[in-house]
């Protein structure tokens, strides 16, 4: 393999050069990953779920490991442990007789509270492989559900379990040991800070051309006004709720919405159609909102009454991020656009003279604040106290990720080179978005220390570079150091 050095022997330009070596990465792109269940420490008299856990990332296993059905299994990687809502380890891979799976481990005491904890019900633990569990399954337990072993962790560890329990002091394990270090890690260590930079930036750049080329394939595909709508929608549904909120948008065009007398018949047919009105008969709805959800069901009816069949996540939500208050700045962006989001975004950028304004123009035009349901939670709940409805966090989230690079898209598309250079110019001097759990991972497995990650992502587009060669080449190869043309490069 070619090597290459990060100091500056590139091919110009950089862009080009990262997208040749995200090329030689042997695996394709998965899917958006699911993140993690934080189970905690439970005080019992058997091994706490966190212990299972430790044991499962550490493979202090015997081998061979056969599963409860007799399989063979053979752990490839074991995979992720993370720290959120889902499966407790991603990104696995396993041998079962031989034949390559990959996807989530679910890490329980018992099998049954795969179904007492409802995952079963739950579309993030869909892709998971391989249930690991303390207990063997009782006479007449279920199997597991699909193709997915079970493996029973007591008859597979080498000693006695109190002896493992004291060996790994789990109260003073760090988030480190939970994503360790990856093979580039140490060799980026002892780049300098700028080189690491230039290495982040081009990565970032990479990833805001690859979301401007999929913005301008969706609008080419379904017209430019539906892609935006679609891609706006799918960012308010944060992670948990992506896939719900783009389809909502797709189940309500604007073509539908802009064909409505007005704002309350707009509104009624999202709340209808995304399964949010309340029925009375069964939910309390505060009296501040009784006469509109009548006026919003009478409305919904005279559309068709019609309801998508969505899959809302609520479980392990902030209360600001509930797909009800999405859905709600949702509705009040439309309301903003006039059902033309293309027209209103590109007056937007054309009465912008310079990057620094058009990226705080546009902060300003994502930000929702609407004083009446500030204090809205459901239909039947307030919060304790009153918020945005699209606060400026989330709104810089939307820019950096949807905004910019449409408009680089659109305007390239459209010949307005000035507006495109705008939008990209923007993009690299936009401030640091909010960290969260996932660039913490990342850091933790690309940064040696990861407090590194204050000193080297110093912009959005650094941050988002980080992102995209975790995407590329961390979760591309399955965590295959030895096979990763990034931790070859020099």
């Amino acid at each position: 393999m070619q090597r290459v050095d990060w100091d500056g022997a590139v091919p110009d330009p950089w862009v080009a050069w990262y997208r040749a070596l995200r090329a030689a990465a042997p695996r394709p792109r998965p899917e958006e990953p699911v993140i993690a269940e934080n189970n905690g420490v439970d005080e019992d008299f058997q091994p706490a779920e966190l212990f299972l856990q430790a044991l499962w990332r550490e493979q202090r296993l015997t081998t061979p490991l056969r599963a409860t059905d007799g399989r063979c299994l053979e752990v490839v990687a074991p995979g992720v442990w993370n720290v959120g809502a889902g499966p407790d380890f991603r990104d696995a891979r396993l041998l079962v007789d031989g034949r390559e799976q990959r996807g989530a481990v679910e890490v329980h005491r018992t099998l049954k509270d795969w179904w007492r904890h409802g995952h079963d019900r739950d579309p993030a633990y869909a892709n998971v492989i391989l249930h690991v569990v303390w207990e063997p399954p009782a006479a007449g337990t279920a199997a597991p559900p699909g193709d997915a072993p079970c493996l029973v962790l007591g008859p597979a560890l080498p000693v006695e379990w109190q002896a493992l329990f004291t060996e790994l002091r789990l109260s003073a394990w760090p988030y480190a040991r939970r994503v360790p270090p990856g093979g580039c890690a140490l060799k980026l260590a002892w780049r300098e800070d700028d080189v690491i930079g230039r290495l982040l930036e081009t990565a970032g750049m990479t990833r805001f051309h690859d979301k401007a080329g999929t913005l301008l394939r969706a609008g080419l595909t379904q017209g430019f006004d539906q892609g935006l709508f679609e891609a706006v929608f799918a960012a308010l549904g944060y992670r948990a709720n992506r896939e719900a909120m783009r389809r909502l948008a797709a189940e309500t065009p604007l073509a539908e919405l802009g064909g409505l007398p007005d704002a309350r018949h707009r509104l009624a047919l999202l709340l209808g159609v995304a399964g949010f009105l309340p029925d009375r008969t069964r939910v309390p709805v505060l009296s501040e909102h009784r006469i509109e959800v009548e006026e919003w069901w009478r409305l919904w009816w005279q559309t068709g009454g019609r309801r998508a069949d969505l899959a809302w996540v609520r479980a392990g939500q902030r209360p600001l991020n509930r797909p009800e208050r999405r859905l709600l700045a949702g509705a009040a962006l439309v309301e903003r656009w006039e059902c033309r989001p293309v027209r209103w975004v590109t007056r937007l950028a054309t009465g912008c003279s310079t990057p620094r304004a058009l990226w705080g123009e546009l902060v300003r035009a994502f930000t929702v604040r609407d004083d009446r349901l500030a204090g809205f939670l459901a239909f039947d709940k307030q919060l304790r106290q009153g918020a945005l409805l699209l606060g400026e966090t989330r709104a810089r989230d939307i820019v950096v990720n949807v905004a910019l690079p449409f408009l680089s898209a659109h305007a390239r598309q459209s010949g307005d080179l000035a507006v495109a250079e705008r939008a990209e110019a923007a993009y690299r001097e936009a401030p640091r978005l909010q960290g969260n759990r996932r660039l913490t991972e990342v850091a933790h497995r690309l940064l040696v220390p990861p407090s590194r990650l204050a000193t080297v992502a110093v912009n959005a587009c650094r941050q988002q570079g980080l992102l995209e060669i975790y995407r590329d080449f961390c979760e591309t190869l399955g965590h295959q150091c030895a096979a990763c043309p990034l931790a070859a490069a020099e």
